[in-house]
């Protein structure tokens, strides 16, 4: 056996994800809290019936989009909302079937 050839792991793994699969669902979601100077906090919840493994991808795959289409004008580290405004962050979300919402004053709101 060659120990630099780990293909006949495949078939293994593939036989324990679809098992693991059998026990779980899709469902996913991601939660971002940010407190202020003021003691002030917002929380930020992205959240998926189906298909939440799209959601660590979703900033990323847009960043990149917006890369390859020329759209992207700023460098370095940016806050979301001046490359990627709200209404467009809730655009994207809703094509991949996700929801959005948002804690403040301890209130959560949906958004999308």
């Amino acid at each position: 056996m060659n120990l630099r050839n780990v293909e006949w792991l495949l078939p293994i793994s593939k036989g324990l994800i679809y098992a693991a699969s059998l026990f779980g669902t899709s469902q996913g979601g991601v939660m971002v809290e940010v407190f202020g100077q003021n003691h002030r906090s917002i929380s930020l919840s992205v959240l998926a019936d189906a298909h939440g493994e799209v959601i660590p991808a979703l900033l990323p795959s847009l960043a990149a989009q917006m890369l390859l289409r020329g759209e992207a004008t700023h460098c370095g580290i940016v806050p979301l909302p001046d490359w990627l405004p709200r209404r467009k962050l809730l655009e994207e979300l809703t094509k991949r079937h996700l929801r959005m919402a948002v804690k403040t004053e301890g209130t959560w709101s949906g958004c999308g």
